[in-house]
């Protein structure tokens, strides 16, 4: 990577990650990025590694409880809270980071990508000075793996349930592997308790609480997304265990993009493969067209 700058406010720890440009030229323009639940900015290297070759500056940050950012590791009360970390990062790229001139991404992942949503909306429908301010250098946001719809199932807990059947199999023996329903394990409190106690799962962090708080979360950005008024462009992948939006449910979206990568699971934008190559060539296509 040509250059990343750290620095910490307020017990959150960001980075800004330099794009490779070649004889001093402009950026093509600058991503905010917001991890995941359980991740943290330095999980997501090589991808940012990527977005530099191609001219982008990224500002990064880890959210309360998760990398070098103060809190109790990834346990959420309240995601209201990881909301104003997000809106402050938004804040601060605009007026420290980000020249003028360089059309700025707002990018989330998974959780992030909610927690976006409801940044965007707070800063938007509250603060009229900011809300200016994004409409006229926010260039349009991008949703990798979006948890609005997790499953085919209400319950809570189901999207944390999906990476850990094969962790329960290996437990529970009278439970095959593939016939393993998410939504029928979550009444039974001897597993809830497995996988919020043991070390081996989700590096031994997280509660119902936390599950439940980011079900919500998820629930609710999906009902504001129509609300802002900006480009979007949300990727899934196949196979993930979220579902993808329907026709109806972006019905009111005036400007939005939906793409699949075949094949893909949850993550499809880190390493060198082909669900990450695909992932990266929507993104930069989109910025083609926005910026």
């Amino acid at each position: 990577m040509n250059k990343k700058y750290t620095s910490k406010l307020e017990d959150v720890q960001y980075y800004f990650h330099k794009a490779q440009t070649v004889n001093g030229a402009k950026a093509r323009c600058a991503f905010v990025f917001v991890h995941g639940l359980r991740d943290h900015a330095g999980t997501h290297t090589f991808f940012f590694e990527q977005l530099n070759r191609e001219g982008c500056h990224i500002l990064s940050f880890d959210l309360l409880g998760h990398g070098y950012s103060a809190g109790e590791r990834c346990a959420i009360d309240d995601y209201k809270h990881h909301v104003v970390v997000v809106w402050h990062c938004i804040i601060r790229a605009l007026r420290e980071h980000i020249p003028q001139g360089i059309p700025v991404v707002i990018m989330g992942y998974s959780y992030g990508f909610s927690l976006v949503v409801h940044a965007l909306h707070e800063l938007i429908e509250k603060h009229a000075s900011v809300e200016r301010i994004i409409h006229k250098r926010v260039a349009f946001v991008i949703g990798l793996s979006p948890a609005f719809k997790v499953g085919h199932t209400a319950s809570p807990i189901v999207h944390f349930l999906a990476p850990v059947l094969a962790f329960l199999s290996r437990h529970i023996r009278n439970i095959p592997l593939m016939s393993m329903q998410a939504d029928k394990i979550t009444d039974d409190e001897n597993i809830l308790k497995l996988i919020e106690t043991d070390p081996q799962v989700f590096r031994g962090r997280i509660s119902v609480q936390t599950a439940r708080n980011v079900h919500i979360a998820g629930l609710t950005a999906l009902r504001l997304l129509p609300t802002i008024k900006l480009p979007f462009l949300l990727i899934f992948g196949s196979e993930d265990f979220v579902q993808p939006l329907t026709k109806e449910e972006i019905a009111e979206c005036k400007d939005i993009q939906v793409r699949m990568v075949p094949g893909g699971k949850h993550n499809i934008f880190d390493g060198n493969n082909l669900y990450a190559g695909r992932t990266l060539e929507s993104i930069m296509r989109a910025v083609e067209q926005y910026c």
